[in-house]
């Protein structure tokens, strides 16, 4: 296959700088909901990045649609580094609170993560032929969460280091030999700067021919979203299917970054490292997808395939609500993390077979309007004293449950509308 050694260095790129993206994801919000019991506070900050997050998608979309996508993916990486640093370094002066450097941190990594995964995709649809198309979606899906998998080990060691001859992983205890002292939230943030300049000098290597040149574009990004939401307002089926898909990602997004800590503490009274196992599981779950998606329910229509995932993921909620043991807690998020990553894969080999790829930015830019206001809205109303402490927390569950069960019925209730697109 042409431009497979582009392809993987890409995931080469993609995987060094995940990495300790995937600790930062998981320390930080640990660290104000669990550490400082700032879950209120926090759920508002949260809302608010999402917001911001919903704007600056709008636009993310037009740029990964006009300029070259791997210099979009190299300019990131380099403000990634350069935050990062900043962050790092703030740890020598005393008179800069960690909450506000962790604050910062977190809220430049959110806004970098809403352009990353969009433009990542863009590249792998510029650079792979049509017959390729589900086999490198399944290998995207396979790298990401293998990373997820060893990011969420290193939280682990990091967050907790090794005391007392015991090192918790995927939630075992094992015996150590060695004593390893946690890090600080300021080491983490200096891993992280330095994996950003190594995956920096990765992409600088690429070289890739596109399967079809795109024409340079001159218009205002206002003109090139209307282009993009030109595309997608005669296809009313196709926009249900891209605003309400993503619905179990919404939660996915609210309960790693946000509810997670909080559930662990309050609902099951489980130190950390009980989060970062959950998210090691999790990340399994999305790793077997990546193997598996492509052969799950295979005779099915895309949007069939996504309607049972949703009730996987229903499944996974009765388990949150009214379950305390750890083992089916962990088992849960292994079905948590197969439903969503094998629902994205789907929604992704979907939208690739009928939107252009010069249009791909644009059109993403549009349909993930939806997923960041349904994390803000939720976000804000999560961060109100109700939903604090064991019952807040079951409320939430509840919530999401029913969220989720609406758009599946609204998307099942559109399903015939959205297979006749293809015909």
């Amino acid at each position: 296959m042409n431009n497979r050694n582009a392809i993987l260095l890409l995931f080469l790129a993609n995987t060094i700088s995940g990495i300790s993206q995937g600790i930062c994801m998981i320390a930080i919000p640990w660290y104000f909901t669990a550490t400082l019991g700032w879950q209120s506070s926090f759920g508002v900050f949260y809302g608010i990045l999402t917001v911001l997050s919903t704007i600056w998608s709008i636009y993310a979309g037009t740029l990964i649609d006009k300029y070259n996508r791997k210099h979009i993916q190299i300019s990131y990486s380099i403000i990634g580094f350069v935050l990062m640093s900043l962050a790092a370094l703030a740890g020598l002066n005393a008179d800069i609170p960690l909450w506000v450097v962790s604050g910062v941190a977190f809220g430049f990594t959110i806004l970098l993560y809403n352009i990353h995964y969009m433009n990542i995709y863009s590249i792998a649809q510029e650079i792979t032929p049509t017959q390729y198309h589900n086999k490198v979606i399944s290998y995207l899906e396979v790298q990401g969460q293998a990373t997820t998998i060893i990011g969420g080990a290193a939280a682990a060691l990091l967050m907790e280091g090794i005391q007392n001859g015991q090192l918790h992983v995927f939630g075992f205890s094992l015996a150590s030999p060695w004593i390893f002292e946690a890090w600080t939230l300021y080491e983490i943030y200096a891993l992280d700067a330095v994996t950003y300049l190594l995956s920096i000098f990765i992409l600088l290597a690429i070289q890739f021919t596109p399967i079809k040149i795109r024409e340079a574009e001159s218009e205002s990004a206002w003109v090139r979203l209307r282009v993009g939401w030109a595309f997608l307002k005669d296809k009313p089926a196709l926009m249900i299917v891209g605003w309400l898909s993503p619905a179990v990602f919404v939660c996915v997004l609210l309960i790693s970054f946000f509810l997670m800590p909080s559930y662990v503490s309050y609902v099951l009274m489980a130190p950390s490292h009980v989060f970062a196992s959950s998210e090691l599981y999790f990340a399994l779950g999305a790793l077997m997808a990546g193997f598996l998606a492509r052969y799950f329910l295979a005779s099915r229509h895309e949007v069939t395939r996504i309607l049972v995932l949703f009730s996987i993921a229903l499944v996974v909620f009765g388990i949150f609500i009214f379950n305390r043991q750890l083992s089916i807690f962990y088992i849960a998020n292994i079905l948590f993390g197969f439903s969503n990553a094998s629902i994205r894969y789907n929604r992704v080999s979907y939208f690739w077979k009928l939107v252009p790829n010069h249009l791909m930015g644009r059109v993403s830019s549009v349909l993930n309007i939806s997923s960041y206001l349904m994390r803000a809205i939720w976000g804000f109303i999560f961060s109100l004293p109700f939903f604090t402490g064991y019952f807040g927390m079951v409320w939430i569950m509840w919530i999401l449950f029913f969220f989720v069960l609406i758009c599946g019925i609204i998307i099942y209730h559109y399903s015939s509308a959205i297979k006749a697109l293809e015909n």
